[in-house]
């Protein structure tokens, strides 16, 4: 389904909801003061009114007052995206040490003092395109640190990909920069290819290849996908700036200008 059809929906339902809380109130509360207030219809007679009635002053409210029922449809809608942003930041924060951990890879300045925790899938385009931005970022900003947390949602050679990846980390944290290079930038991931960047990268290939169906790999790409979650990412690339989540790539000024405002805070 569309994002579209999706946003469709909501704003259906809440039209819907609006028009059930008026009926409510004209037949349950109707009483003249309270219905002339509403209306601006002086002429309304009696205490309380019939459905028939109610339906016909609610009728008459709508199509001569379309744009309040807009206005509180759109207040309703930024009320719901600021109440979902509070609750991401919250969980963010009450969740800081399962998402910005040691035990994952790090590129650029370890003790940097901006963190960027990056989810990714090495088959994704978009992905490597953002290491590259990432990767010029670093030799122009020498105090800023990524976080690697690899999320396979491209299938089977994007979780042997992901396996790998942490399988080498595991084994040997010094050698992972220049293994996860050659991931990044390749297309294939069977076995034979990643045994040949892992022997190019100065692995023991069969070593890597048995580690990858670890309990210890495993755990670590669970707990990658568990902090995805606590985040809020719905697809790759995202990223974690500061306190700020980033759905999607950002264009390299973007990153820098995000960059300078954590580091601001």
């Amino acid at each position: 389904m569309s994002s579209n059809n999706k946003n469709g929906q909501k704003s259906n339902k809440l039209t819907y909801a609006v028009i059930i809380v008026f009926f409510i109130v004209v037949v349950l509360f109707g009483a003249k003061d309270h219905l002339t207030k509403l209306t601006g219809n002086e002429n309304v007679t009696g205490g309380y009114v019939t459905v028939a009635e109610a339906k016909n002053l609610m009728r008459e409210f709508i199509e001569e007052n379309p744009e309040l029922i807009i206005r509180s449809l759109e207040k309703l809608q930024q009320k719901k995206f600021e109440e979902q942003a509070q609750k991401q930041k919250d969980r963010i924060v009450d969740n800081k040490d399962k998402i910005i951990s040691s035990n994952y890879p790090v590129l650029g300045n370890k003790d940097g003092d901006v963190t960027v925790v990056k989810f990714f899938d090495y088959r994704c385009g978009h992905c490597k395109t953002a290491h590259k931005t990432l990767e010029s970022l670093m030799k122009q900003d020498s105090n800023f640190k990524v976080i690697l947390r690899v999320v396979p949602v491209l299938g089977p050679q994007s979780e042997k990909a992901a396996r790998a990846s942490l399988a080498a980390f595991t084994l040997s944290p010094s050698k992972f920069t220049a293994f996860h290079e050659k991931l990044i930038n390749a297309n294939s991931y069977n076995e034979n290819n990643i045994k040949k960047m892992a022997q190019e990268s100065g692995y023991d290939a069969s070593m890597l290849v048995d580690k990858m169906d670890s309990k210890e790999v495993t755990d670590l790409l669970n707990s990658n996908s568990e902090a995805a979650g606590l985040v809020g990412v719905r697809g790759v690339p995202g990223f974690l700036i500061g306190e700020e989540f980033i759905p999607g790539n950002l264009p390299e000024d973007a990153f820098k200008e995000k960059i300078q405002k954590a580091r601001a805070k």
